[in-house]
Order: C-alpha cells, then sequence, then structure tokens
C-alpha cells in the first residue's frame, strides 16, 4: 500500500500498490504529457481525441497539439479572462484570440462552465484529458464526475496544480483532496506519474483509466422516458441515471400540467420534448414513446417522482446478458424500505410502471390504455402473458418507489 501522511484522502493517496505500479516521477509537466503519449499509444488505432478543460492563453494547447498530435481537440474554457500575463487579450476578445491562435489545427472552443461543455461530449469518446479550470475542491469534483464518462478505456487524464494551497494567489486549493477521493473511490484508475513543480508547487498527477470491466458496457443500450408533469424534480432524476450506461434520456411534458415548459437541459443524450395527447397519468406519453421515437434495445420508464436505485445498473447488465426480452425487478419505499413484490407472473395493481424494463421487440401492438390508471399493471402483465419465456425475475431493487413525494 502506499501509506498517507495521516488516515483519509485530505492527507494522502491511499490505494493498492497493484495502482502505482509502474508510475514514474518527472521534473515538469511537460515531460510527464511525453510520458502520457507513450503509455497511450499501445491503446491507439487513430489520432487521439483530446479535451483542455480551462485553456487560458494556449501556451499548453499548443503543446498537446505537439506531442499527442490529436484527430481532434476540445478547447474548453468561459473565455472571459484578461491576459494578466503577457497581455495579450482582453475578457472581450479571449475567445476571439484562442480561435485565431488555433484555426489551422483539429480544435475546437467549447465556452462555458467546464462541466456543463463536459457533458456535451459524447460518452467514452476522449483518449486524452488536460484538467486545469476551478481550483475549489467543489468544482474539480464537478468537473471529475463529468469528465469521466467521457473517457475511453485506458484512456488519461492529467490534472494541473495537484495542491492545497497556491502561493501565487494566496488561497487554498481543492485539487488534490477531490482528486485523490476521485482515485481511492474508483476502480480501475491508476496512477501514470507525478511532474514537480519546483517554483511554487503547482505539480502535475496522471492517471489511467480502465473501463474494461465497468458493468455498463453490455448491449444493447438502455433508453430512459420521462412522462414528466413535474419538471422540478427532474434534476434528482438525472443526479440518479449514469449517462456512460445508457442511449437516450427522452423527457416529454404533459402540456395540460406544464403548459409553457422551459427546456433545462443541454446534454447531447437527453431530448426534451411535448405531448399535448389526452391521458391518465402519462399513459399517452408512454404509447407515443413507443410509436413515435423509432425506439430500439432496452426501455425504462421512469416516472417524474421515482428516481433509480444504485443497484439498478446491475439489474440491467444482468437482464442484457440472460438474452430475454422482459426484465421485472424490485422497487423500494425509501421512507419503510419495504420492497413491492415481483415475479416472474406480475399482476395488476401488484406491479408498479417502475418495475420493470423491456426490449422494445416484443411489445408488437401492445399499448397501454389511455383512460385507466393502472393502465401500467395492466401493460406488464399482459406484456408478460404474451411473453412467458421471454420474463426474468431479478430479485435485486431497481427504483425507489415515489422517492420524491416525500
Amino acid at each position: 500500500m502506499i501509506t498517507p501522511t495521516l488516515p483519509g484522502s485530505k492527507y494522502g493517496l491511499y490505494i493498492d500498490k497493484v495502482r502505482a505500479d509502474g508510475a514514474r516521477l518527472f521534473v515538469s509537466r511537460d515531460d510527464l504529457l511525453d510520458y502520457c503519449q507513450s503509455v497511450m499509444v499501445h491503446s491507439l488505432s487513430a489520432p487521439p481525441i483530446i479535451a483542455e478543460v480551462g485553456v487560458f492563453s494556449g501556451s499548453f494547447s499548443t503543446l498537446l497539439i505537439s506531442i499527442l498530435k490529436p484527430g481532434k481537440f476540445y478547447l474548453i474554457d468561459t473565455f472571459n479572462s484578461d491576459d494578466h500575463v503577457t497581455g495579450q487579450f482582453k475578457a472581450s476578445n479571449h475567445l476571439q484570440f484562442i480561435e485565431n491562435k488555433f484555426q489551422s489545427s483539429s480544435a475546437q472552443c467549447l465556452q462555458g462552465i467546464s462541466w456543463h461543455m463536459l457533458e456535451k461530449l459524447p460518452n467514452n469518446s476522449i483518449d486524452y484529458m488536460y484538467i486545469d479550470a476551478g481550483h475549489t475542491y467543489e468544482d474539480v469534483k464537478k468537473d471529475i464526475a463529468a469528465a469521466y464518462p467521457k473517457m475511453r478505456d485506458n484512456g488519461i487524464i492529467q490534472f494541473n496544480d495537484y495542491c492545497t494551497y497556491s502561493p501565487f494567489c494566496r488561497t487554498v486549493y481543492g485539487v488534490l483532496n477531490a482528486v485523490n477521493e476521485f482515485i481511492e473511490g474508483t476502480d480501475g484508475v491508476n496512477l501514470v506519474g507525478l511532474s514537480l513543480d519546483t517554483s511554487c508547487g503547482y505539480h502535475d498527477l496522471a492517471v489511467q483509466v480502465h473501463k474494461h470491466n465497468d458493468e455498463c458496457t453490455t448491449s444493447p443500450p438502455v433508453t430512459i422516458v420521462t412522462p414528466c408533469t413535474r419538471p422540478e424534480n427532474l434534476m434528482k432524476l438525472k443526479e440518479s441515471i449514469r449517462f456512460e450506461c445508457i442511449d437516450k434520456w427522452y423527457i416529454v411534458y404533459d402540456t395540460r400540467k406544464v403548459p409553457n415548459p422551459t427546456y433545462l437541459f443541454d446534454h447531447p443524450q437527453i431530448v426534451e420534448m411535448i405531448c399535448d395527447e389526452e391521458g391518465v397519468v402519462g399513459h399517452q406519453i408512454r404509447n407515443a414513446a413507443l410509436d413515435k421515437l423509432c425506439l430500439s434495445g432496452v426501455l425504462y420508464y421512469l416516472d417524474d417522482d421515482n428516481i433509480i436505485h444504485p443497484g439498478f445498473w446491475e439489474v440491467m447488465n444482468d437482464f442484457q446478458k440472460s438474452g430475454r426480452g422482459i426484465c421485472v425487478f424490485d422497487l423500494i419505499y425509501p421512507s419503510t424500505s419495504v420492497i413491492l413484490p415481483g415475479s416472474t407472473q406480475p399482476k395488476v395493481d401488484k406491479v408498479d410502471n417502475g418495475q420493470y424494463a423491456f426490449n422494445v421487440g416484443v411489445v408488437k401492438n401492445l399499448r397501454f390504455n389511455t383512460t385507466k390508471y393502472n393502465a401500467d399493471g395492466i401493460f406488464i402483465e399482459e406484456l408478460c402473458k404474451r411473453n412467458e419465456n421471454e420474463v426474468i425475475y431479478m430479485n435485486k431493487v431497481g427504483a425507489y418507489y415515489n422517492f420524491l413525494r416525500q
């Protein structure tokens, strides 16, 4: 083990020795970057796709292009800073300065808050990422949470300013603590190297992300559809979704209850739509998803008062491996921990809409009765009757029932 100076990630990094085997120490971040390139080259079949989070004047961007020779380069920044170092640009022309500097390269500028811009990138698409944006603990945690799903298997993340204090700014940095917690808490994240900054202690740390054992790599992908009358709950739903494990999340606003919906998300995997058809508790929207969205793979209806349980992804993985077409699983009441009954022969009023997922191909012409409150139970009971050999029951919890009505 790598022994910390004191217990806990706030005082040192604590991981199994095997996750640090081969890690090296360098005298500059440039040398560390060069080593990262040599590590990456073994897993690349094409010019790498890279991202730099926090660009400023683009000086390190130039080195990234020179060493990594990317096929695509995302430059992410708010681009609203004055150049207090060399005076080459003001906040008003920061973006234009960077665009002009890299106009002949593979670079694309994404202007905005770093973690919001990271969400625009496709999942499992980035070979190398350099993170040097906000330096508070909260900002770095958000950047890491948004960046991790975007990394390819064997991709490398290099963190700048891996320290707890900035002598230049005379302020506390949260980078070291946030990065340590990420490494300690995420299986398959191994150390690549550390580079020392001998002037002010602004060290760099690089890690390699191994995702090949991730439980969300099986197919077909899961599509989530949410009939929405409570948009105030959507942020909580989003927090429970692992976007690296799904294809799309369709949010369909019921305009009878939400007459003028405000679209909340700018995310490549979130599609916000409206439905003005008549129906009870969203059943018309469930039908519309089957009739109008040209879906394939696994479909799950996530009501806007439920949230996904962390065990859902294991359930979906086991379901997809089973080769069956319908999966029934347990729900849990968060207030009482009572698990709703489930079986391979679910009955009306004994099964909830959030308790099953199915491959779209088994549905055929079956639809929800839009006039009945318990149409979800009727639908799943009939679906299982018609496809009795396709049903698998997982005695595992997949969602919280009515969680957002507490």
